[in-house]
Protein backbone atom coordinates (compact mmCIF):
# COMPACT_ATOMS: atom_id res chain seq x y z
CA UNK A 1 0.00 0.00 0.00
CA UNK A 2 1.49 3.36 -1.15
CA UNK A 3 1.70 6.65 1.65
CA UNK A 4 -0.44 9.17 0.36
CA UNK A 5 1.42 11.92 1.97
CA UNK A 6 -0.99 14.58 0.68
CA UNK A 7 -3.82 12.74 2.24
CA UNK A 8 -2.29 12.70 5.55
CA UNK A 9 -1.35 16.57 5.26
CA UNK A 10 -5.30 17.13 4.45
CA UNK A 11 -6.35 14.70 7.89
CA UNK A 12 -3.90 16.74 9.84
CA UNK A 13 -4.60 20.17 8.86
CA UNK A 14 -8.39 19.28 10.12
CA UNK A 15 -7.18 17.39 13.25
CA UNK A 16 -5.33 20.90 14.33
CA UNK A 17 -7.38 23.43 13.02
CA UNK A 18 -10.68 21.43 15.29
CA UNK A 19 -7.51 21.49 17.99
CA UNK A 20 -6.95 25.56 17.51
CA UNK A 21 -11.03 26.05 17.69
CA UNK A 22 -11.48 24.65 20.69
CA UNK A 23 -7.71 26.39 22.49
CA UNK A 24 -9.29 29.62 21.34
CA UNK A 25 -12.89 28.82 22.55
CA UNK A 26 -11.04 28.20 25.92
CA UNK A 27 -9.05 31.22 25.42
CA UNK A 28 -12.64 33.72 25.15
CA UNK A 29 -13.68 35.28 28.50
CA UNK A 30 -16.90 34.67 27.13
CA UNK A 31 -18.93 31.15 28.76
CA UNK A 32 -21.06 31.40 26.59
CA UNK A 33 -18.97 30.22 23.59
CA UNK A 34 -17.84 27.13 25.75
CA UNK A 35 -21.58 26.11 26.53
CA UNK A 36 -22.40 26.28 22.55
CA UNK A 37 -19.00 24.45 21.69
CA UNK A 38 -20.07 21.77 24.72
CA UNK A 39 -23.41 21.64 23.28
CA UNK A 40 -22.63 20.78 19.76
CA UNK A 41 -19.60 18.78 19.95
CA UNK A 42 -20.47 16.58 23.51
CA UNK A 43 -22.73 14.41 22.16
CA UNK A 44 -20.56 13.46 19.36
CA UNK A 45 -17.51 12.56 21.37
CA UNK A 46 -19.65 10.54 23.71
CA UNK A 47 -21.28 8.80 21.11
CA UNK A 48 -17.80 7.76 20.14
CA UNK A 49 -16.36 6.76 23.12
CA UNK A 50 -19.65 4.48 24.06
CA UNK A 51 -18.98 2.78 20.24
CA UNK A 52 -15.32 2.65 20.81
CA UNK A 53 -15.71 1.53 24.01
CA UNK A 54 -18.35 -1.22 23.20
CA UNK A 55 -15.63 -2.39 20.66
CA UNK A 56 -13.29 -3.48 23.63
CA UNK A 57 -16.02 -4.94 26.17
CA UNK A 58 -13.92 -8.09 27.13
CA UNK A 59 -15.71 -11.66 26.07
CA UNK A 60 -16.64 -13.71 29.05
CA UNK A 61 -13.39 -15.47 29.50
CA UNK A 62 -12.26 -11.48 30.12
CA UNK A 63 -10.14 -11.02 27.18
CA UNK A 64 -10.69 -8.08 24.89
CA UNK A 65 -12.04 -8.86 21.19
CA UNK A 66 -10.51 -6.03 19.53
CA UNK A 67 -6.76 -6.10 20.99
CA UNK A 68 -6.36 -9.78 21.12
CA UNK A 69 -4.91 -11.50 18.24
CA UNK A 70 -4.37 -15.22 17.35
CA UNK A 71 -0.37 -14.74 18.60
CA UNK A 72 -1.49 -13.02 21.50
CA UNK A 73 -4.52 -12.47 24.14
CA UNK A 74 -4.81 -9.30 25.85
CA UNK A 75 -7.01 -9.35 29.03
CA UNK A 76 -9.34 -6.20 30.46
CA UNK A 77 -8.79 -3.91 31.02
CA UNK A 78 -7.02 -3.71 27.71
CA UNK A 79 -5.06 -0.68 26.74
CA UNK A 80 -7.97 1.64 24.88
CA UNK A 81 -9.94 0.82 28.38
CA UNK A 82 -6.91 1.84 30.28
CA UNK A 83 -6.70 5.38 28.18
CA UNK A 84 -10.46 6.31 28.27
CA UNK A 85 -10.12 5.86 31.89
CA UNK A 86 -6.93 8.08 32.18
CA UNK A 87 -8.38 10.43 30.07
CA UNK A 88 -12.02 10.55 30.94
CA UNK A 89 -11.73 9.79 35.26
CA UNK A 90 -8.48 10.90 36.74
CA UNK A 91 -8.46 15.04 37.11
CA UNK A 92 -4.89 16.35 37.28
CA UNK A 93 -4.08 18.62 40.35
CA UNK A 94 -3.61 21.10 37.27
CA UNK A 95 -3.04 20.52 33.25
CA UNK A 96 -1.14 22.59 31.21
CA UNK A 97 -1.93 22.71 27.87
CA UNK A 98 0.89 23.75 25.42
CA UNK A 99 -0.80 25.33 22.17
CA UNK A 100 2.68 24.85 21.04
CA UNK A 101 2.00 21.11 20.98
CA UNK A 102 -0.67 20.83 19.50
CA UNK A 103 0.03 23.51 16.78
CA UNK A 104 3.83 21.79 16.12
CA UNK A 105 4.30 21.88 12.84
CA UNK A 106 0.81 23.19 11.96
CA UNK A 107 0.40 26.87 10.28
CA UNK A 108 -1.02 29.76 11.99
CA UNK A 109 -0.32 28.06 15.66
CA UNK A 110 0.22 29.82 18.86
CA UNK A 111 3.63 29.15 20.43
CA UNK A 112 3.09 30.21 23.92
CA UNK A 113 2.06 27.26 26.91
CA UNK A 114 -1.33 27.70 28.87
CA UNK A 115 -1.78 26.78 32.38
CA UNK A 116 -5.92 25.74 32.92
CA UNK A 117 -7.10 24.59 36.18
CA UNK A 118 -9.79 22.67 36.34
Amino acid sequence: MKHDRGNFEYFREAVYARLRRYTSALDNPDDRVIAILARVELPRYVRYWVALLAEHEPTASGKCPSCSRWWRTVFAPCDTWKWARGLLTVTPARATVPPNRIDEGAPGGAHQARTVAP
